[in-house]
């Protein structure tokens, strides 16, 4: 028998096909207002939720689904998915690091180092920043990466660097990164994310060093693909009885 799952993002519609051939029966809820009447018609027997860090899910849904086990978010970031209402319940949570990687030689800034992905660890950002041609931002946001890459991280990037930044909007100074573009302390930036989007600072439209993209970046079709199929392999796994790929693990649900 299929599994009932929850759609609430649009970007997957062409993959319906492949999700129901391994054994889902997808339900695709993708505004507000369809997605209140698929909680209401189908609430009794969903079992996942597909979605994605910005639709999230909430507790007062997860609630309205007795028979939830996995939410499953589409790309890396979870931050409107009620964590803590999911740990609660046992819910299961995944994301979907891992399927937007270039072939460059690649340092990373983390809390704390990974060994075991073969990478160069810094342990700040304005060292990881210093080393840089390309500064990538690719984080949750929240209060933990507020403005993260501030004055002194682009002071460090230098008139060659470039940021890009595809994770939040607020991980960045916005105002220094104004100054630091108009007065050519760094190269460029593309920016998919803008903090306060989708209103954008007049000063940062002037520029004529920056790309700004519509919160697409992780949108292409070969990304998609490899978010689908990574939502495929975690919510087979967990169905079968078997460990998650990857996990959402957040440390303040952790007892100390």
């Amino acid at each position: 028998m299929s599994i009932p799952l929850l759609i609430l993002i649009d970007s997957v519609r062409d993959y319906l096909p492949v999700i129901e051939s391994k054994g889902f029966r997808p339900i695709l809820a993708t505004t507000d207002q369809t997605r209140a009447q698929a909680i209401q018609d189908h609430g009794a027997d969903i079992r996942a939720v597909l979605t994605r860090g910005a639709t999230g899910l909430r507790a007062d849904e997860m609630a309205a689904l007795p028979q939830l086990s996995i939410v499953c978010s589409l790309g890396v970031g979870y931050e409107n998915i009620d964590l803590a209402a999911a740990h609660t319940r046992g819910i299961q949570v995944t994301n979907g690091p891992g399927a937007n990687g270039f072939g460059m030689s690649v340092g990373y800034y983390n809390r704390r180092a990974r060994p075991e992905c073969g990478y160069t660890y810094f342990d700040n950002p304005r060292a990881l920043a210093a080393e840089s041609d390309f500064l990538v931002v690719a984080t949750p946001g929240g209060a933990g990466t507020h403005h993260l890459v501030d004055a002194g991280v682009l002071e460090a990037l230098g008139p060659d660097g470039y940021l890009i930044n595809i994770a939040r909007g607020s991980v960045v100074d916005t105002d220094a990164l104004i100054a630091a573009l108009a007065e050519k302390r760094i190269a460029g930036a593309g920016l998919d994310v803008v903090d306060g989007e989708p209103t954008i600072p007049d000063a940062l439209k002037r520029l004529d060093n920056v790309v700004l993209t519509p919160h697409s970046a992780g949108r292409s079709p070969e990304a998609v693909a490899a978010t689908v199929a990574l939502f495929l392999e975690n919510a087979t796994a967990h169905f079968g009885g078997k460990p998650v790929l990857t996990p959402v693990r957040d440390a303040s649900l952790v007892p100390a």
